[in-house]
Parts: structure tokens; C-alpha cells; sequence
């Protein structure tokens, strides 16, 4: 299993799953974010630094 910065996965282009979610998170604005890949498969993304991202509220 590898834990990829999903700019990585974008530049691999193997699969266009990775280049879509690479898209996707950068308009919405989720950037950066990191991929987990097992099998060339994306199990889970995280974003690296969720104080960044504007729209995510957490209470506390």
C-alpha cells in the first residue's frame, strides 16, 4: 500500500481514475490532498492540510 500526493497519481497516467480525482479535487479546491494506493487501485483521500480548505467547518 502507498500513501501518493494525488499531483503524483495526476503525472502517472496510467488510469484516468487518478487524473479525475486529481480534477475534481482541484476544483472544489482540496488541494493539497494525498491518494492511498494498493493495486493501482485509491482506497482513501485525505487532504494533506484541512486548515487550508475553506468550506470544511470543524466545531470545537
Amino acid at each position: 500500500m502507498d500513501v501518493l500526493d494525488l499531483d503524483v497519481l495526476a503525472f502517472r497516467g496510467e488510469q484516468g481514475e487518478e487524473e479525475f480525482l486529481c480534477g475534481l479535487f482541484q476544483m472544489v479546491g482540496v488541494v493539497p490532498a494525498l491518494a492511498v494506493v494498493q493495486d493501482d487501485r485509491i482506497l482513501q483521500v485525505a487532504v494533506r492540510e484541512p486548515e487550508m480548505v475553506g468550506d470544511v467547518k470543524t466545531s470545537g
